[in-house]
């Protein structure tokens, strides 16, 4: 169950996150899984202390409970580094004052791993160990102790029907972030375990470049063309004119790459060719019937 307990002293969280330039906005792209050397419900107090300036997001309790205590769109200082707090969310895990204890809980490791799907799901998230890392792998640290970060990975992609990814590879199947690092309003505690959120991929448009001289040379090839028409001496000139022109052009604006130069010139002389004899066999049946 998800207890909501936020705190009021500012000294310990702000309420805004500042945009890195890894990233496109200001929002989530980390989970930082940390253990917290008390029993019992303690934290709420502690990061409302004058003190220390310390909080994280939420904790996670033996006996399978929640709270939370800073807004997934607020910053809590809990992972030691200033970069680290702005893009990610901290979760504390209970381990009554043995933090290498590695006999942690079916009942915690399951609300975790809800938990850490739940994020990746509203953000949009990898469920990977990319995404979801150890407080140690962010400063310097023994924190989460004896925690195994792995299983709440696994187990939290098992809840979305996701495959596990491991650090720095990509998967098709994996669910993909989002750009705008914004939350989905659309998810909530409701919906279906194995709903994958897959944004569109963003695919930019090249710019295909002009080339003003080459296509004044084709206008011109065309110019010629017709004028050669009238004049049925210069028929097939006119179809080399022609057969030079786009070529040109072809390859002044990369449409056609160095290894296709060949079969397209070949292509081309064969069509002007074929357009030269037309034009002989049109005006020659025109000439016969005027005689």
């Amino acid at each position: 169950m998800l207890t909501k307990l936020p705190i009021t002293n500012t000294n310990n969280f702000s309420i805004s996150r500042n945009k890195r330039d890894e990233f496109p906005t200001a929002g989530v792209y980390r989970i930082v899984l940390h253990t917290y050397n008390g029993a019992g419900r303690s934290l709420f107090n502690w990061f409302q202390n004058n003190i220390v300036q310390v909080s994280a997001h939420y904790a996670v309790f033996k006996d399978g409970n929640t709270e939370q205590y800073v807004d997934e769109n607020e910053k809590a200082y809990h992972a030691g580094h200033a970069w680290w707090n702005d893009v990610s969310i901290g979760i504390e895990h209970q381990d009554d004052g043995v933090p290498e204890d590695t006999a942690r809980t079916d009942e915690m490791y399951e609300a975790s791993a809800q938990l850490v799907a739940d994020i990746c799901l509203r953000w949009r998230l990898p469920v990977n160990r990319t995404t979801v890392v150890k407080h140690s792998e962010c400063t310097t640290t023994g924190c989460p102790g004896g925690l195994d970060v792995d299983r709440i990975v696994r187990r939290a992609a098992e809840i979305l029907s996701v495959p596990p990814v491991h650090p720095h590879e990509t998967s098709p199947d994996s669910v993909s972030p989002d750009v705008s690092a914004q939350p989905d309003p659309t998810v909530t505690k409701d919906l279906k375990p194995d709903l994958e959120v897959v944004p569109p991929e963003i695919v930019p448009i090249p710019n295909l470049p002009i080339n003003s001289q080459s296509m004044t040379a084709l206008l011109a090839a065309f110019t010629e063309l017709l004028a050669a028409v009238k004049d049925m001496a210069s028929k097939k000139f006119a179809s080399l004119i022609l057969f030079e022109g786009f070529i040109g052009w072809a390859i002044a604006n990369d449409k056609l790459p160095p290894e296709k130069w060949v079969g397209g010139v070949a292509l081309v002389a064969l069509i002007a060719y074929f357009v030269s004899n037309i034009f002989d066999h049109v005006y020659s049946k025109k000439e016969s019937d005027a005689e």
